[in-house]
């Protein structure tokens, strides 16, 4: 039935409502944990009413799906923009006036992900429940290995290279011997978020 209703709609308001949800995914891209039903209505609405104006200001130039490449473009131009530039741009202004200190990210974890360049670390330890401790000391020496040589999952979940494992008894277990093996590739482990109690880094 929702289908049905949504395909009897007109063309322009077909693409703005389209347009409005592809324009949050990529303005919120990695940022999506943790927000409310009710902020993703909006928050892709401001974008869908972006794409129903153009698509009526471009009426006269463009007819058909002409106008609802542009007018979804334009949507995906404004996430890209404000993405990349007002949101961060509103957030220092709300600060100086001190309207607020939120930046938006309702979860620690998402915030670390948001403002960590994954390329630039170049060490990584995990601390494990069990006491162990697993460490990549060298993260770009396993460049072949990319992107899994270092992941950084959206629920907490971290998949790495292994050189070495700490044992909670002082034992260190070195796992670089068949870590790279020619034909086979690169060796990666991946630990479950429930498992970890710690995550440190160090960036170039």
């Amino acid at each position: 039935m929702l289908t049905s209703d949504f395909f009897n709609l007109s063309l322009a308001l077909q693409t703005a409502l389209g347009a409005g949800y592809l324009s949050y995914m990529l303005a919120y891209s990695g940022r999506r944990q943790g927000q409310a039903q009710s902020d993703v209505v909006f928050i892709s609405l401001v974008f869908a009413a972006i794409a129903m104006i153009v698509f009526d200001l471009v009426g006269g130039w463009f007819e058909g799906w002409q106008a609802a490449l542009v007018s979804a473009g334009s949507a995906l131009a404004a996430a890209l923009f404000w993405r990349a530039l007002l949101r961060r741009c509103w957030q220092k202004i709300a600060k100086r006036l001190r309207i607020s200190q939120d930046d938006g990210i309702s979860l620690g974890w998402t915030g670390f992900l948001e403002y960590l360049d994954i390329e630039k670390v170049r060490q990584i330890s995990v601390r494990l429940k069990d006491g162990r401790e697993l460490y990549c000391s060298e993260v770009d020496s396993y460049g072949s290995a990319h992107p899994t040589k270092l992941y950084l999952g959206a629920d907490g979940g971290v998949g790495l290279v292994v050189e070495e494992i700490h044992h909670k008894d002082g034992t260190v277990e070195d796992r670089r011997i068949g870590l790279v093996a020619d034909g086979w590739g690169t060796r990666t482990t991946y630990i479950h978020a429930s498992e970890i109690v710690s995550i440190e880094v160090r960036c170039a």
